[in-house]
């Protein structure tokens, strides 16, 4: 309580001090209060959008409240800011698949690898993106392809086993599982 009456009074002081907002919003997101955090972390974003410790708090509290249209209109943001990050593309992709526009998810995963060739998660989402589009084989070589960055990738069996199980290919299943 004296921390946020302290972080209080110098943002009534003064509204722009960024570093009072993403205090205060980390405060309030201590209390539980994710709405006022988020409230506070978008005018700092709006203020200095190059503080990365913004985007991380910012872009977790959208996907935590299920807001994927607002997360992706964010990411969209980070990725106008650095084209280069394979992160963003990623995340945004995330918040696609989420959305059900899987094309479009899958093309930002494709981009995000593009990046990061060795972006294993990145396969991973892609594979099951492509599984619920119905490319059984294009998700098949999408886990086959985290597995050649990672041979021991449960992750990556499992849903190789789940493919094979859709298959009626059980030995094979098995063998994934």
């Amino acid at each position: 309580e004296e921390s946020f009456s302290i972080v209080d009074g110098i943002i009534q002081d003064n509204p722009n001090h960024v570093e009072a907002l993403i205090n205060r919003a980390i405060i309030f997101l201590s209390k539980g209060d994710k709405n006022k955090a988020v409230r506070d972390l978008e005018h700092a974003f709006e203020l200095k959008p190059h503080l990365h410790q913004i985007w991380k708090i910012l872009g977790s509290i959208y996907i935590e409240f299920s807001k994927y249209h607002e997360a992706a209109d964010f990411f969209k943001k980070l990725i106008k800011r650095e084209p280069s990050e394979a992160s963003h593309f990623f995340s945004l992709a995330s918040c696609l698949q989420c959305l059900g526009d899987l094309q479009s998810s899958i093309e930002n995963y494709k981009k995000a690898l593009k990046i990061k060739p060795s972006f294993i998660e990145a396969y991973i989402n892609m594979g099951v993106a492509l599984k619920q589009k119905g490319d059984l084989d294009g998700a098949s070589r999408s886990f086959q392809k985290a597995l050649s960055f990672k041979s021991d990738l449960a992750e990556a069996y499992y849903n190789l086993g789940l493919l094979s199980k859709d298959k009626n290919d059980l030995t094979s299943s098995f063998r994934n599982y």
